[in-house]
């Protein structure tokens, strides 16, 4: 019984964090309550302060819970050429476009910038410096196999690419077109081939 009890509490903190997801990329971290999420979730709202101690917990949580998915999800296109993995960074947010005018978990907590809680400011400021890392990397894997030009410092590829895929998701859910999306990749694409003017 207590294993019993145990696992519908994972698995309701588990839909929480699923389900939260989804309305901090629709409405942002302001645009919805503890109350908007039980009533997706089918609970009190009482219920969700067994798993989060409050809604900035709950943001810290979420922060967490991408981070772990995204790593995830770059251990699958591990074995993928530079370009490649570009490409399907770009597809990540054209699935949200899609689905539900949605936009990436680190985007939208940008967006709210101004007004997050010190301890969300933070943890996404440490979220955004590892991927621009791994922006890096890649920028970096695709120079030395000679799939990307080589004439431009890597950083400034890096910080430009990721300036962009976060634009384009605004640019996309403003004119409700996210084909805006592969139209913006297929201009990177021409801007990172080799022989590019600068």
């Amino acid at each position: 019984m207590m294993a019993q009890h145990t696992a519908t509490l994972e698995n309701t903190k588990m839909r929480a964090l699923r389900e939260g997801i989804k309305l901090l990329q629709i409405h942002g971290y302001n645009g919805f309550s503890f109350q908007d999420l039980a009533t997706v979730l089918g609970i009190r709202k009482a219920s969700l302060y067994s798993h989060f101690k409050s809604k900035e917990d709950f943001g810290l949580a979420i922060l967490d819970h991408h981070a772990a998915q995204f790593n995830q999800w770059c251990a699958t296109i591990d074995g993928f050429g530079a370009w490649d993995k570009l490409k399907a960074y770009f597809d990540l947010f054209y699935t949200f476009g899609t689905q539900f005018s949605g936009m990436c978990p680190l985007c939208a907590f940008a967006s709210d910038q101004q007004s997050l809680p010190q301890s969300i400011k933070a943890a996404l400021e440490k979220n955004s410096k590892i991927r621009r890392d791994w922006m890096i990397i890649i920028i970096e894997q695709g120079q030395h196999k000679k799939e990307f030009r080589t004439d431009l410092p890597p950083t400034g590829l890096a910080e430009m690419i990721l300036a962009v895929s976060f634009g384009v998701q605004l640019s996309a859910r403003t004119f409700t077109h996210a084909d805006h999306i592969h139209i913006v990749r297929e201009q990177i694409e021409i801007l990172l081939k080799p022989g590019s003017v600068r």
